[in-house]
């Protein structure tokens, strides 16, 4: 069961994110001066995703003046609220009531649900390292860890000395900056992404290896409009953007 959620947890993160730097949940400097470097070719900042239209379901997205999230509408819908300014409380049909505590940084350093506790942590690049997650007496880890060039390299499902764990390797367009980030999404909370969109993601299991394989169409503002994507040479349905 506790791994079950962990595959779904990972596989819900369509949009990704070298060396995991020392964990870093404290007040530092703003992160403007890297922001700065990515958004130089990126779409202007207000870029706000529309609507996602996945297999004729539509999610039409929402945003406060500070241009965060207000989540999401559609069958399965998704809320954010924001009581004051180091909490977010998240709720939907298909997710958990979730309270976040955020650090002096702006990003999450803790969720709180009914079925336990969730801690983050981050690199000095404000990039998610660790996820710790604690439901009663079981205690799972996912771990990050980023390449020279900025993007995910390998997720780590579980401590590092269990051989059997489950883990995820990643590869990039390296010409084609990530403009479906958090940031696109109103949730820069979540931290910085991956510099690049990413091209495959390859799911290693104990006995087999699954590939999914991503490709892109943009519009004359740089910014996506489709993507469209095969798993094990098996082609998905196409996920389509509009922006505001």
């Amino acid at each position: 069961m506790k791994r079950n959620f962990l595959a779904a947890l990972i596989f819900i993160s369509g949009t990704v994110l070298f060396t995991a730097c020392k964990k870093d949940n404290s007040a530092l400097t703003p992160r403007s001066e890297e922001i700065a470097t990515q958004k130089a070719s990126k779409p202007v900042t207000s870029t706000r995703v529309k609507t996602e239209v996945s297999n004729s379901v539509t999610k039409t997205y929402t945003y406060n003046a500070d241009l965060n999230s207000f989540g999401y509408t559609g069958p399965a819908y998704k809320t954010y609220a924001y009581p004051d300014g180091s909490h977010i409380i998240e709720s939907g049909n298909t997710v958990l009531e979730t309270h976040y505590d955020l650090n002096k940084k702006g990003f999450i350093e803790k969720g709180t649900n009914t079925n336990g506790q969730t801690f983050y942590f981050y690199n000095t690049k404000n990039q998610l390292i660790e996820t710790f997650i604690q439901s009663g007496g079981d205690v799972d880890v996912l771990t990050y860890i980023y390449n020279k060039d900025g993007n995910l390299d390998t997720l780590k499902i579980g401590p590092s000395v269990d051989i059997t764990a489950s883990y995820q390797t990643f590869t990039y367009y390296t010409d084609k900056l990530n403009v479906l980030n958090n940031e696109t999404f109103g949730e820069g909370f979540r931290g910085v992404q991956s510099k690049n969109l990413v091209k495959s993601i390859a799911f290693h299991a104990l006995y087999n290896t699954s590939v999914t394989n991503k490709t892109y169409s943009f519009d004359a503002m740089g910014r996506v409009t489709k993507v469209s994507s095969t798993y094990d040479s098996t082609p998905l349905p196409d996920v389509s953007y509009t922006y505001y």
